[in-house]
Order: structure tokens, then C-alpha cells, then sequence
């Protein structure tokens, strides 16, 4: 009996030894210590946007180790789900971050895979939010305490701002990771601490369209030696200390505030607000918008398609020291961006989607049409039935049914084979809009894989300098048809950035968004068009060689912030007549017009369009399914290319020179949706204000303007709503027109200042009256009437040429 249990005793121990032996390794393999999402130094705030995964591993394996750290959305249709391979030392413990794009899941699966094994798992919770807000990200290294609070409270604000600070360990080294804010500020950074990458990141993100603002005198003083020297908009000279606020309180319309005794109740000396202050000389091609004393303190300047703002001094310190500054001098700084609320702001995937798909030649049905399809197939089977067996023939019915079902079926056959007629196999075709400043800038490209079959094929790309993402929903992804697709598998390393695991169907397209930034910083660059206005107030393209990085392009067009026109380019020469060109008979041009004039950039360019079928022209690579055949490649890639603006001449500036802005509380916001104009509904007798904001370019801007004239198309059937049109001036005024010419109203401004300087911005009120119709037989009293906005358009004239020179940096 004793040597029974002995053997069992000794059986126990041996299983209990392989188990520890068994796992032994598991306890020695790399775990995970702590996993984060964070935006600059936050905690996640934005979904639907771009984001760092903060992560730390520890291997306590005496051997080196190569794993896989992947981030996944909790639910089973996420975005993308991003893998980063690394490499831990032995008995290491080693920290990073690499940057993702996250959907707008609650929940986060972070894994490390080892072996395509999991090793370790843990989970991210977050709260974003997907409210559209102009966001704003401070690059500082030195402020213990911005003082944000008093100003996202302050309710003058003409938009509603969140900031997220970013300092140097946080910093992006892609301009991908910007695309979450509409102004980036530059306060106290240690720019001797940044990488190359990481300027180049924030030069990239200015030069797509971006807004960035230097906003203390030791930022313009520090950059001036740095690869962003560009940036400044005038010559830094010295830095001192203003005695007061009384400058700053002039300069933007402030009464200045009572002296201060020198010391106070107690006896202690009164500590008075004395703000850093640069003093500055403009450079040519700088718009100086405001100056004091003979002291510029506001200026802007263009850098690519985006803009640069120079502050002489820290709004952040004179907002605190004075909170009547904060209003007038954030509305003045947030004019300037290229902020549009979510549900104003242009549809842009769907309009790149739908010149992909004029690209490609095919129509993709939307889901509610095949719904639709369902439902009508459903029905008429059911009417079918009831009238046979009504009847009484039942096999009848039952042959009426299946002969039915063969015919529809057919028919989605034949339609199917229509969608794929005249396509590759394979298929990758690519929309890119790149910047050339007289050297090569960052891209923003959106490709579409098309398969006659199901095939898994692989894109491979630069990582360094290519991001890969998810297209974003955009508002009408509903009306698109897209299906819900699986989510991408991007995978990253030091060397290039991999799409794995793409199943893609037969005849259903997918699309994915890269963002690449080039080695193009450095060269020497080239001249840049210039744009003449002439003294009527008409633009002209003087005639432009192309150079011989641009000599490919087939197409020309002039884009303005609220306009497009098409221009003549032959034997790379591009000339102008000034004119509006004739109807546009290429579908594909006139829709990548659409979408480069809906990216509503703030100064006028020149766009190229270029198309190639070559894959060595492109970053993104295709690899192929073994033993299937290659991709072919179509690239339709856009460039836009800065103006140098010349109204040396100029006695009047013409409608493309400024571009529409609808205030927060404007009537005109109910019926502006997604960047059209909608119905505006009216029953019985009605008079109504809608104001609207016309904004000038700003190195045009008139200081001595005679006249303002206001133009309103509308579409009103019936001829039931008539217009009248006033300005608002500066000091609350409102100004009548002097004259009246079809649709278009005059206003005499010639003593009155209309244009605020700080904004570069007036205001027009514009009443739609609608009187009482008198019932008839063909229009009931009850019926419900519209109009809808057809065009609205701004011109000036002022008596004597601008001073301005050609304003060229």
C-alpha cells in the first residue's frame, strides 16, 4: 500500500516538474509594461484621427528577441490594425511610440506577437470624441502654464478651440500626424533639440495647406538659424519689454486700461504687465496686416499652399495679463486658418471617389439601390404567388416565380460584366496632390485596387517617408455603396511600411489613403509663376515655362479660394487669356477641379495635372499574388504650385480674389451643408437677415478702398423672394448701397472702414423678403415655397494703384 502511494507521490512531482519546465520560457518571454494612446503630451482625445501608441517591453531572456506589438479595435469592422516589428536586447527593458490612425471604437486590443503567437495582451480604453473643433497643437518646451482655460471659455471667440501641447520627446517626425490640427503655434520650443525629421514634418504640414504661428519674439529670434529660417515673415531685429499694454490694446481696437498706482493698499509695489515685444522689419512678399507706432506686430507670409503667421508678442502672456485682449486677438490669429466645421466643410472622400471612379470607368450601385433591388424582387414574387394561387394555379405561379428569378438574375449578370468591361485584370489607380515650391514637397495620394477576381496581393512602401491609412467615412459614405470592408493590416519596420493580408473581391474596389513626404529640402529653387492683376480688377497668368521636374504635365488650371479657371498649356509653356475658358468636356478634369477648388486653399496656385502608367513613379508598390498577374498602374497626379501675386497695377480686385465665410450664428448655416447650398424654405410672408463674411486674399489687401460690391445669385422659381443687400462696418454701422445693377449691389466705402485690417474680413447682411401670395387655383395659399443660393461673390476698387510691388518672397 505504502509503495502505491509512493508511486503516485513520485508520479505527481514528475508531472508537477514538466509542468515548471513547460513553463519556464513563457515566464522568460517579453511582456508587455505599459501601453498608451496619446495626441502631443494628452491622453486621447480626438477619434476618427491620428495618434501615438506609447508602449514599453521588457525581455528578461538572456537571448535578443524579435516580436510583433499590434494595436486592434475592439470591434470586428475597425480601420486598420497597425503592427510594428521590433527588436529587444537581452534582459532590456525598451520604451517608443509609432503612430497609428484609430477609429471611433471605446475599446483597444494591444498584443505582442511572438512566432505569430501571442505572448501578451492588454487593453486601451478612451473617451474621444468626434466633435469637429478647430484644434490647435502649441510646440513648447519652456511654459510650465499656458493659461488655455480663460480662453476656450471666452465666449466673444468666433470658433470654439481645444489645445494639446507637444513637446520635444512627442514631437511628429511625419506631417501624417498633424493632419488633426488647423493651427499650429510655435511658442518657446528648444528647435536645438529637434531632428531634421521632425522639422521637415511641420515644414511638410504648412506647405499642404496648413496655418502655423510664431508666437514670441525668442521662436523668431531661435529659427531664423534652423531649416525652418523660412518661416519668418520679417527680419527680427532686437527683443525688449513694452512699459505697458497700451501698444498691443491699440493695435487690435482695445481701450487702453487705466494706469496702475505703483504700489498697492499694502505698500508693496504693484506688479504691472510688461509683454515681451519683437521688433521686426517686414520682408518683400510679407502682408504686414498690423502695425502700431510705426511697429509691425502682425504679418503673414505663404510657404507652398499654406500660411505663416508672425506675432511680435506671446498671446498667451497678454491675454492673462488682460482678459478684454483674448477675443480680438485670437479671432485676428484664427481667421487665418483653413478651419471648416464638419458639417460645412466639403465632402472630400467623396469627391476623390468619384473621380476615382471616372478614372477606372465603373459605377459602383449604392447599398440602398440593391436594398431596393431586394425588395422590389420580394414583392413582385409575393404578387406573383397571390395572383396564382388566387386563381388556382399553383404550378403556373410557381413557373411565373422561377422564370421571374432567372431573368432578374441575368440581369444583375449582364449588369456585373457592364462594370468590368474594358478593365485590367488587376488594376491600381491613384489620385496624388503634391506641392512644388520650387522644390519638391509632400504628397497626399488616395489609390483604388480594382480586381476582375479575388486575389490577395501586397503594397510595400518606404516607411521613413510614407504613411499608410484607412480612407476616412467621409459624411455620405451611406449614399457611396461601399460594403463594410475587413479592416487593413499594416505592417511596420525600420526599412518599409507593408498592406498584408489584402483580400480584395472580385469587382469591388477598395481605396487607401498615403501620405509621403520627399527629399526635397535644400534644392535650389526655381522661379514661380506670377499672377498680374490687371487695373480693371482681372487676374492674368503671365506666360510660364514649365521647369523640367513639372515638363510631364498635360493640363493646366488656375485655383483661387473659392474658384477654379482653366488656363492653356502647350509645348510646356502655360499662358492665360484672363477669360473664363469654354465648357469643359473632360468628366475626370472637371471633377479633380471640383475637389482641388473644395480644398479651399488661402492664397491662389497653379494645378498641373500629370498622368503616367509607370509604377517606378509612384512610392506605393504593388506585389502581385504568386503567380498571378502584375497590377497595372494609372497615376493622375496633381501639383500645386504658388503664385507671386503682381498688383503694382491694380486698381480694382476682381471676385476670385476673395472667397465665402458663414458666421456661427447665421441663418446661412441651416442650409450650407457639406459644401452646397440647400433649399431655404419659406411659408407665407417672411423677411429674413442671413449674414455672410467675404474674405480678401491677403497680400491684395486694399487699405484705400472706394467701392465694395456685393453680388447675390439665387434660384428662386416663381420670382416670389426678392433681396436687399447691407454692409456692416467695422464700428457696428450699416451702410446702404448707392447703386443697384441686376443682382449685383455698390457701396460707397470711401470713408468708412469696412474691411476689418486684423481679419482681412466684412460683413454683408442680405434680407430675403417673400410677400403674401394671393391664392389661385394653380398655387394654393398653403403651398410651401423655397430659394436656394446660387453664388455669392465680392469685387473692390480703390482710386489709386496699390502700393503693394510684386509680392514675392
Amino acid at each position: 500500500m505504502n509503495a502505491i502511494h509512493s508511486s503516485r507521490r513520485f508520479g505527481a512531482i514528475a508531472i508537477f516538474a514538466l509542468l515548471v519546465v513547460a513553463t519556464l520560457p513563457a515566464l522568460a518571454a517579453p511582456r508587455l509594461t505599459a501601453v498608451s494612446l496619446k495626441q502631443g503630451n494628452s491622453q486621447l482625445k480626438f477619434s476618427r484621427a491620428a495618434a501615438r501608441l506609447a508602449w514599453g517591453v521588457e525581455n528578461p531572456d538572456p537571448e535578443p528577441v524579435t516580436v510583433t506589438l499590434q494595436i486592434k479595435p475592439d470591434s470586428g469592422h475597425g480601420d486598420a490594425i497597425y503592427a510594428r516589428q521590433l527588436t529587444i536586447p537581452a534582459q532590456t527593458f525598451v520604451e517608443g511610440s509609432f503612430l497609428v490612425v484609430i477609429n471611433d471604437t471605446t475599446r483597444f486590443h494591444v498584443e505582442l506577437l511572438q512566432n505569430k503567437v501571442r505572448i501578451a495582451k492588454d487593453d486601451i480604453l478612451v473617451r474621444g470624441t468626434v466633435t469637429r473643433r478647430l484644434n490647435i497643437a502649441v510646440l513648447d518646451d519652456d511654459t510650465p502654464s499656458l493659461g488655455t482655460g480663460e480662453i476656450t471659455k471666452d465666449k466673444a471667440l468666433d470658433r470654439t478651440v481645444t489645445f494639446t501641447t507637444i513637446r520635444q520627446v512627442n514631437l511628429p517626425d511625419h506631417w501624417a500626424e498633424y493632419q488633426n490640427f488647423d493651427l499650429l503655434i510655435l511658442l518657446r520650443p528648444d528647435l536645438s533639440t529637434y531632428s531634421p525629421a521632425q522639422m521637415i514634418a511641420i515644414r511638410d504640414y504648412v506647405m499642404q495647406g496648413g496655418y502655423a504661428l510664431l508666437a514670441t519674439p525668442a521662436v523668431a529670434l531661435q529659427i531664423a538659424d534652423t531649416m525652418l529660417h523660412d518661416f519668418l515673415s520679417a527680419t527680427p531685429v532686437a527683443e525688449t519689454r513694452l512699459p505697458d499694454l497700451n501698444l498691443v490694446c491699440r493695435s487690435f481696437g482695445v481701450k487702453p486700461p487705466s494706469p496702475q498706482p505703483d504700489r498697492d493698499a499694502d505698500g508693496f509695489p504693484t506688479q504691472k504687465p510688461r509683454p515681451d515685444f519683437l521688433v521686426m522689419t517686414p520682408l518683400a512678399g510679407a502682408a504686414s496686416l498690423l502695425s502700431a507706432d510705426g511697429r509691425p506686430v502682425f504679418n503673414l507670409r505663404r510657404l507652398g499652399c499654406g500660411t505663416v503667421a508672425m506675432l511680435a508678442f506671446d498671446p498667451f502672456q497678454v491675454g492673462n495679463a488682460d482678459h478684454r485682449l483674448i477675443a480680438p486677438v485670437w479671432n485676428a490669429i484664427l481667421r487665418h486658418s483653413n478651419f471648416q466645421p464638419l458639417i460645412v466643410g466639403p465632402d472630400l472622400p467623396g469627391k476623390v471617389n468619384q473621380a476615382l471612379q471616372l478614372l477606372q470607368g465603373y459605377a459602383i450601385p449604392p447599398v440602398s439601390v440593391i436594398v431596393q433591388i431586394f425588395f422590389l424582387y420580394v414583392l413582385v414574387g409575393i404578387a406573383i404567388l397571390g395572383v396564382a394561387f388566387h386563381f388556382r394555379r399553383h404550378a403556373l405561379g410557381w413557373l411565373l416565380l422561377c422564370v421571374y428569378g432567372a431573368v432578374i438574375t441575368a440581369l444583375v449578370f449582364v449588369r456585373s460584366n457592364d462594370i468590368s468591361t474594358n478593365q485590367a485584370r488587376h488594376a491600381i489607380t491613384t489620385i496624388s496632390a503634391s506641392v512644388w515650391d520650387g522644390e519638391p514637397g509632400p504628397t497626399h495620394a488616395t489609390s483604388l485596387l480594382f480586381s476582375r477576381s479575388d486575389c490577395r496581393p501586397t503594397l510595400v512602401a518606404d516607411s521613413l517617408h510614407t504613411f499608410f491609412q484607412a480612407q476616412p467615412p467621409g459624411p455620405r459614405l451611406r449614399e457611396t455603396g461601399a460594403l463594410a470592408p475587413s479592416p487593413w493590416w499594416i505592417t511596420t519596420d525600420n526599412q518599409e511600411a507593408r498592406l498584408e493580408r489584402l483580400a480584395l473581391q472580385q469587382n469591388r474596389p477598395r481605396t487607401l489613403v498615403w501620405r509621403h513626404t520627399r527629399d526635397g529640402y535644400g534644392a535650389v529653387p526655381a522661379a514661380r509663376p506670377v499672377l498680374a492683376i490687371l487695373p480693371d480688377g482681372r487676374s492674368r497668368l503671365q506666360p510660364w515655362t514649365l521647369p523640367p521636374a513639372l515638363a510631364g504635365a498635360s493640363r493646366a488650371a488656375l485655383i483661387f479660394p473659392d474658384s477654379h479657371r482653366v488656363i492653356d498649356l502647350a509645348n510646356a509653356i502655360v499662358t492665360d487669356s484672363g477669360e473664363a475658358g469654354k465648357v469643359e468636356a473632360d468628366t475626370v478634369f472637371t471633377s479633380v477641379l471640383d475637389y482641388a477648388a473644395s480644398l479651399r486653399f488661402q492664397h491662389p496656385c497653379l494645378a498641373l495635372t500629370t498622368t503616367s502608367r509607370q509604377a517606378s513613379d509612384s512610392p506605393v508598390k504593388v506585389i502581385p499574388e504568386q503567380g498571378d498577374e502584375p497590377f497595372t498602374v494609372y497615376n493622375y497626379d496633381i501639383t500645386f504650385v504658388p503664385v507671386d501675386i503682381d498688383a503694382s497695377q491694380a486698381r480694382a480686385l476682381g471676385p476670385e480674389f476673395f472667397s465665402c465665410h458663414i458666421p456661427d450664428k447665421s441663418f446661412f448655416r441651416s442650409y450650407y451643408r457639406y459644401g452646397q447650398w440647400e433649399n431655404i424654405l419659406i411659408q407665407g410672408a417672411a423677411a429674413t437677415d442671413y449674414t455672410i463674411d467675404f474674405q480678401v486674399i491677403a497680400e491684395v489687401f486694399p487699405s484705400t478702398c472706394q467701392r465694395l460690391a456685393v453680388s447675390v445669385e439665387a434660384v428662386v422659381p416663381g420670382n416670389h423672394t426678392t433681396f436687399d443687400v447691407n454692409l456692416e462696418t467695422v464700428d457696428g454701422r450699416i451702410l446702404t448701397p448707392i447703386e443697384r445693377r441686376s443682382t449685383v449691389y455698390v457701396f460707397d466705402t470711401a470713408d468708412q472702414t469696412v474691411i476689418s485690417p486684423q481679419e482681412l474680413r466684412f460683413r454683408a447682411i442680405i434680407k430675403a423678403s417673400t410677400a403674401q401670395l394671393q391664392p389661385s387655383p394653380n398655387m394654393p395659399a398653403s403651398r410651401t415655397l423655397f430659394w436656394r443660393v446660387a453664388k455669392l461673390g465680392a469685387s473692390a476698387s480703390y482710386s489709386s494703384p496699390s502700393p503693394d510691388n510684386t509680392n514675392r518672397p
